[in-house]
């Protein structure tokens, strides 16, 4: 249920959708304005091309602003054609991308998503954090505060990095760690010589078991090339 656009969208809620790239846009030499939309629980099948929530191939050039990425399988852009950049600003995104103003792998704290309420809680990180200090997403605050309970059992006793996997991979692979606490957490990426890649998270985030994906993009967006990677995860002193 991907759609192909050249267009300009405000307001665009596009969730529960799936296709072979592009789980709800897939652009292909497209020209596409993304303002204020929400764009969950979607899923693009080809690993290769992916892109649950956008996909974008062959001269296309995505504009995203002040919108809401989350809980798209298995990434929630993929751009496969990286000499046209996708411009992505004052957005909530699953990974890191690079622009202003965007929050990656947070809970956006919809108020009722398996009824359909996509409208932010009162609490969520997306109020406020919009471009010029606007909501993010197509809709604003629709409840009061969410308070998450995570029980004791859910909470790691000790910070643990785990294996990425897969290992070898292409294109992307998933950082598993654990964090007893909350803390401020920096993950980057380093090649054999120490340079550095990407840096894939630096937020804080809430105790618990955690993980990011890696699409083997630099900074910029551009592929990397074949070979051996490091990744390094600072969680407050640790």
């Amino acid at each position: 249920a991907s759609i192909v656009v050249h267009a300009t969208f405000n307001r665009l809620t596009l969730v529960n959708n799936s296709a072979l790239s592009g789980g709800a846009i897939f652009c292909w030499s497209a020209i596409l304005n993304l303002y204020h939309s929400t764009l969950a629980q979607n899923e693009a099948s080809n690993i290769e091309w992916s892109g649950g929530g956008l996909a974008s191939h062959y001269v296309s050039r995505p504009n995203i602003i002040s919108s809401l990425f989350y809980n798209n399988i298995p990434n929630s852009i993929h751009n496969g054609y990286p000499q046209t950049p996708v411009l992505v600003a004052y957005s909530l995104v699953q990974e890191q991308w690079a622009g202003s103003g965007n929050l990656t792998n947070v809970d956006p704290l919809f108020c009722d998503p398996d009824s359909g309420d996509y409208s932010l809680a009162e609490n969520s990180p997306c109020v406020g954090t919009g471009e010029d200090g606007a909501n993010m997403g197509a809709f604003d605050i629709g409840c009061d505060a969410i308070i998450l309970n995570i029980s004791d059992e859910l909470v790691p006793i000790t910070y643990t990095l785990h294996q990425n996997y897969p290992n070898p991979f292409n294109p992307v692979t998933t950082l598993r760690y654990d964090l007893p606490e909350n803390a401020m957490i920096n993950i980057t990426i380093y090649d054999m010589l120490g340079r550095q890649v990407k840096t894939l998270m630096d937020q804080k985030q809430d105790a618990g078991y955690r993980s990011v994906i890696w699409d083997a993009t630099n900074d910029y967006g551009k592929p990397v090339s074949a070979g051996v990677y490091l990744y390094q995860i600072q969680a407050g002193k640790h």
